[in-house]
């Protein structure tokens, strides 16, 4: 059983120009252990999250996920995707003994950028009932007593990649001892049950 789990979509990774780094490598040093499974996944939602965990025969002491809804950008949360969650919240149970969540983004957050990056804009898709979609997700988790982030503080501080999405590279190390410390026993047992501003 590896002691450490992580996967999720593009949150997971940063950006130097247009050049992807994942950051496993760099997070392994910040866990002091090379004893970690990690996936990171560009444009992943719920159903490639769970897609990955269900093809995967492993378990783990502490499995972190990340999402931050690119199957949740526009629109009402389509029933195929709320089914996601429940099947993804079943599985979660079973794969490991401990389980955070960060779910982040915020349309209202990322508006000025949109608009520096108009023509990128539509492409995105990205409209204010994302962050009612992004609540709805963080409820579901928190009802079933799953830890729940959001990212708040560190969406409205770290620095974005030029293209306005991705983290810029120069947030790698922040982003690598950020989950060490979500992903370390003693900080999620101390926040079980909580959504946090984190």
């Amino acid at each position: 059983m590896p002691r450490f789990g992580l996967i999720g979509d593009s949150s997971l990774y940063v950006k130097s120009g247009r050049h992807v780094r994942r950051v496993g490598s760099q997070l392994r040093e910040s866990l002091g252990t090379t004893d970690l499974w990690y996936r990171a996944v560009a444009n992943a939602g719920v159903k490639e999250i769970l897609h990955m965990l269900k093809n995967t025969s492993l378990t783990f002491a502490t499995l972190g996920i990340s999402y931050f809804g690119n199957d949740i950008t526009e629109g009402r949360i389509r029933p195929e995707v709320q089914a996601a969650w429940q099947e993804l919240m079943n599985l979660v149970e079973e794969k490991a003994q401990h389980v955070v969540f960060v779910v982040g983004g915020s349309y209202w957050l990322g508006a000025e950028t949109l608009r520096k990056y108009a023509d990128k804009a539509k492409q995105y898709g990205i409209t204010p009932q994302y962050d009612e979609n992004l609540a709805q997700v963080r409820t579901w988790l928190s009802h079933r007593g799953h830890t729940v982030h959001n990212f708040q503080k560190q969406l409205g501080r770290w620095q974005l990649n030029g293209d306005g999405i991705h983290w810029d590279v120069d947030v790698a190390e922040e982003l690598c001892a950020t989950w060490a410390d979500l992903l370390s026993p003693p900080r999620l047992l101390a926040t079980t049950r909580e959504v946090l501003v984190a």
